[in-house]
Formats: structure tokens, sequence, C-alpha cells
């Protein structure tokens, strides 16, 4: 009951803080269960679709809105903020992370203020964006350590570490997975 508890709860998750929120409880939740390892396994591993597909729709419907929200822009600001979601749309590499965040940063200082709430929806954005390109590697990693020939118990184990990186929320726990 809990485990579904809190599948609802990351199932109605529609922002980028709400939706790590709830993938970190729900993981939580099924590590704590009485659950064999095996079924524990399969739950982390549809827990991990689950968040994907909600870090994604939320993506898309941030996108569209700010796309949408475009128009309203007066035209000096119109192309500088198009850029930036052509930008982040076009985002390959965590590493290209940085050029995005300081065209916000440089938009953020010549904006009025009527405009703020669009640069924290461009870098809510960002940081969905990142998590997709994150998940897309960690997916590749897993493909490639499935391929290592290791022992079935040893390569379960190596992905869930390869998870924890992932989603690791500050450097002491990034470390310590």
């Amino acid at each position: 009951i809990s485990i579904l508890n809190q599948l609802n709860k990351a199932q109605r998750s529609d922002s980028y803080q709400k939706i790590r929120q709830g993938a970190r409880e729900l993981k939580r939740t099924i590590n704590n269960s009485s659950a064999g390892a095996n079924v524990k396994r399969d739950l982390r591993k549809q827990a991990n679709q689950l968040d994907e597909w909600k870090t994604f729709e939320a993506y898309r419907k941030k996108s569209g809105y700010l796309n949408k929200t475009i128009d309203s822009l007066d035209s000096q600001f119109k192309k500088g903020f198009s850029d930036l979601l052509s930008d982040i749309d076009t985002l390959e590499k965590p590493s290209d992370l940085k050029e995005a965040e300081n065209k916000i940063k440089g938009l953020k200082d010549t904006l009025p203020p009527k405009y703020k709430d669009m640069m924290q929806e461009a870098q809510e954005l960002l940081d969905l964006r990142l998590e997709m390109l994150l998940s897309e590697k960690a997916k590749g990693l897993k493909d490639k350590v499935e391929s290592s020939g290791l022992p079935q118990d040893e390569l379960e184990n190596l992905k869930e570490k390869i998870d924890d990186v992932k989603d690791a929320r500050d450097v002491q726990q990034f470390s310590e997975s």
C-alpha cells in the first residue's frame, strides 16, 4: 500500500523538484519494503521508467508553455529567449550545460522584472533536459555493463549503483555512491 501511495504521488508530480522528490521517496519505500530481492529489483526498474517518463512529460509541457509565452515578449527579448530555448532543446551532452546556464544568467540581468518567472521556468526546463541526458547516459552505461559478462548478482548490483550515482542530490551522496 505504501508503494502504491508513493507511486500515486510520483505520478501526480509536475515540476522538476516534485518529480525528483517523488522518485526518491518511491525508491526508498521500495528498498524498505519486505518484498523479495527480485521483486524489489523489478519495482525499482519500473520506478526508473516512471521517473524517465514523468521527466519527459514535464519537459514537453514546460517547453510548449515557454514556446507559447515567447509571443508575449517584447521584440528585443524574443530572439534571445528563443535562442535559449533552442539551445536547451538541442543539448546533446551534459558538458554543454554551462553555455545554456550562462545565457540564462545573461537574460536574467537584461529582462525586466515581469519576465523573471519565465527565466525560472527556463532554468527548470534546463534541469529537466539535464535529467533526461543523464538518464540516457546511465542507460548506455548499463547496456555496456550488461555485455561485460559479469555474474548476474554483480551485474544487478552495479546497475543499482549507476542509478544511485545518477540520482545523487549533492556532492557527498555522489561520492558515496
